[in-house]
């Protein structure tokens, strides 16, 4: 299996395993916190610090980009995050 997926924690680590998102994505999106910003990635909602027109910055400084087609409903999402509706 040569796909590798990289989960980057709020300390700043990465822990890489075998494995495709797709194999995880399911079950992550599940939780209310979680949420799909761009093809290739998910974020915890409760780890994003900002969100601009093109990327999210987490609380560790990382930037995440948001997909143009998604970003109306990812600020959406966000805002109902925060608001503790979602």
């Amino acid at each position: 299996y040569a796909k590798r997926l990289s989960f980057h924690l709020t300390d700043g680590s990465v822990r890489e395993i075998r494995g495709a998102l797709g194999d995880y994505a399911p079950q992550l999106l599940l939780k209310r916190e979680f949420t799909r910003v761009h093809r290739s990635y998910l974020v915890n909602l409760k780890n994003m610090r900002e969100l601009d027109m093109d990327e999210f910055t987490t609380v560790s400084g990382e930037k995440v980009p948001v997909a143009k087609r998604l970003h109306k409903q990812i600020k959406d999402e966000y805002v109902q995050f925060l608001s503790g509706e979602r």
